[in-house]
């Protein structure tokens, strides 16, 4: 824009030194090569972003169909979890204003794919898929490990999901290990996940917030379990099956923020 101010004030000078034509003039022809600048500086800002990752999508490829592909190629075992995550993750990224931001929370034990799958839904909607700026993982145990700083780390953790969704709306958040998050620091995401059309400026409902937890994860391997003795077929066993299991699991957590509604999965 610099560039095209410039210009302008050279074409401005030249034709001024015509008798009589500077005030007829000077309006139209600064607005055009103002308009002119505007082009140049939109079609150099989109060259750029050929090469460098832009919040755009060149760079957020949305690939339902490889989702879905990978979720049923890669992902053994875990029809619940592929059915329930395409679903909600479709329904998200076509709604070019959703309601609110989409919230899933992964829980099972140890070695069950919760990790794997948030790798897969990074690698479809994402180009650089987990290397992406625009995907962010927090390990809970790593980031937050003293809990007499608990006051220190939610201001890092509010402007930590403050500053990249500033950056790009449609920003992935991966938190593992979410069982081991404080409680305040877990109150401190809620707003983020709420019916806010905005908060500071910024809008935050098209963001996907992913939470991995080991909670549940002995109520899962019983209720499996229970199901085989029945001589019932893993896949005959329903979400509601195990949901409210879960979820009276989670609440009992020492770390349970009751304002927080999670869309419980569960791996098995």
């Amino acid at each position: 824009m610099r560039a095209a101010t410039y210009f302008s004030l050279s074409v401005l000078i030249l034709h001024c030194s015509i008798p009589g034509s500077c005030f007829i003039q000077v309006s139209g022809i600064y607005a055009g090569v103002a308009a002119l600048g505007s082009i140049i500086y939109t079609g150099f800002d989109s060259f750029v972003c050929h090469f460098k990752t832009c919040c755009d999508d060149r760079w957020i490829i949305k690939n339902l169909t490889g989702l879905e592909a990978d979720l049923q190629r890669k992902l053994h075992g875990q029809h619940l979890v592929q059915k329930t995550v395409l679903g909600h993750i479709k329904g998200h990224l076509r709604t070019n204003n959703p309601s609110k931001a989409l919230v899933l929370s992964f829980h099972g034990p140890t070695g069950v794919g919760k990790n794997f799958v948030s790798r897969i839904i990074a690698e479809n909607l994402y180009r650089e898929g987990l290397h992406s700026k625009f995907v962010h993982l927090i390990s809970a145990t790593k980031e937050f490990p003293h809990e007499g700083m608990v006051p220190f780390y939610k201001e890092r953790l509010k402007a930590w999901i403050e500053g990249n969704v500033t950056e790009c709306e449609r920003s992935l958040f991966i938190f593992d290990e979410v069982d081991k998050l404080p409680t305040l620091l877990l109150d401190v995401i809620k707003p983020y996940l709420d019916y806010y059309e905005h908060l500071g400026g910024v809008n935050y409902r098209r963001a996907i917030f992913l939470f991995l937890s080991n909670t549940g994860g002995a109520d899962i391997g019983q209720i499996m379990f229970e199901h085989w003795q029945a001589g019932k077929r893993r896949e005959t066993l329903e979400l509601s099956h195990v949901e409210n299991n879960i979820m009276k699991a989670a609440i009992n957590a020492d770390n349970h923020s009751n304002d927080i509604f999670f869309l419980y999965l569960r791996f098995m």
